[in-house]
């Protein structure tokens, strides 16, 4: 909706909405046989006992994760000013979108989210993420995003 009011469409909206969602699908379909080996494409989770946490400690680990979001939107909206408006978006994805004057760079921005998700993404996953897989399927989602939006809106006038 952010990107739609910033476009002035909320045809536009929607349809990055549905784009994103798309790509994504296209995206975990791509790196499934692209980048895991056979015995990782199976993903099922093994069962594990439920461990439950005292309600203080839910509340710490809480306070920790939005300490850790806010810090990365906070540093990394203040570097991306150094750089050139077009670039912004790759460091917080909101500051770039603010500058995106056509869906197809709102389109490519969406589908990479910026450093700043990633390394938010990154913190709260703690180890269970790696990051270099992370990097490659966001990177072929924007390109994905991309060229997509292009036909989508600017082939299509």
């Amino acid at each position: 909706s952010y990107t739609g009011a910033v476009l002035g469409s909320k045809r536009i909206a929607v349809s990055l909405a549905l784009l994103t969602v798309a790509s994504a699908m296209l995206t975990a379909l791509i790196m499934k046989y692209t980048y895991l080996n056979k015995n990782e494409r199976l993903i099922i989770l093994p069962r594990r006992a439920v461990n439950p946490k005292s309600f203080a400690r839910i509340i710490t680990d809480s306070c920790y994760t939005l300490l850790t979001v806010c810090g990365c939107i906070v540093f990394f909206g203040s570097i991306s000013v150094l750089f050139p408006e077009y670039l912004r978006g790759f460091f917080e994805l909101s500051g770039g979108i603010s500058a995106c004057t056509e869906p197809v760079s709102a389109a490519v921005l969406l589908g990479f989210s910026g450093l700043s998700v990633m390394l938010q993404i990154a913190a709260v996953c703690d180890k269970r993420l790696s990051l270099k897989p992370y990097a490659v399927s966001k990177l072929a989602q924007s390109a994905i995003m991309g060229i997509f939006a292009y036909f989508l809106f600017d082939y299509v006038k």
